[in-house]
């Protein structure tokens, strides 16, 4: 059976002004998702650590599976982050007008395994991301790259050309769009079989 492999290819875009602005109100509707969902867990989680701290001085008396469950906080589920992003949108209208719904999703969906880290003592806390710093955004699907014409379709952005440097191999799986120091970068995650001949 082929090993299945993945591979990224780096591109340098060449958008247009507008396209630039869009890319920017991208990375600052995920920025700013991802910010609101993580203050609103870690005030559930200083609520939870509180009410813990409470009961354990006070001594109640907790049978050993009380004391196990309020040892170990709720275990997170994807749909519950997944409807705190719902209730984002319909609160602040801007992330629906500037952003692509699938990349919101995604910037939530790293949100939710920087925390499966945390509890599973594989990381430290999640920590907000900062602009300039954390400028990006991901398509996990819908994106189109015609090498030939050396341009890449985004979603809501439209097509945007890039520097054809290397050609692409393997099926594209997804693409980041990142903000560097120079300018704008795609980064398309390729999958492909290795045959071990």
């Amino acid at each position: 059976m082929p090993e299945i492999m993945r591979l990224a290819f780096k591109y340098k875009l060449r958008p247009t002004r507008k396209q630039e602005q869009a890319m920017r109100n991208f990375s600052g509707c995920c920025r700013f998702a991802y910010n609101a969902l993580l203050a609103q867990e870690k005030e559930e989680y200083q609520e939870y650590l509180e009410e813990l701290e409470s009961r354990l001085c006070w001594g109640e008396a907790l049978s050993k599976d009380e004391v196990k469950a309020l040892c170990v906080k709720p275990k997170l589920n994807q749909y519950t982050f997944n409807y705190a992003l719902k209730k984002l949108k319909e609160e602040y209208p801007f992330l629906k007008e500037y952003c692509h719904s699938q990349v919101l999703q995604q910037k939530v969906m790293d949100l939710y395994e920087a925390f499966k880290k945390f509890f599973k003592g594989n990381g430290g806390y999640p920590k907000f991301k900062k602009r300039h710093s954390d400028d990006g955004f991901r398509y996990p699907q819908g994106f189109k790259v015609e090498e030939d014409n050396g341009r890449i379709f985004l979603p809501k952005i439209g097509y945007v050309r890039y520097r054809n440097s290397r050609k692409i191999e393997g099926i594209p799986k997804n693409v980041t769009v990142r903000q560097e120091a120079d300018g704008w970068y795609a980064s398309i995650q390729c999958e492909f079989e290795l045959n071990n001949h």
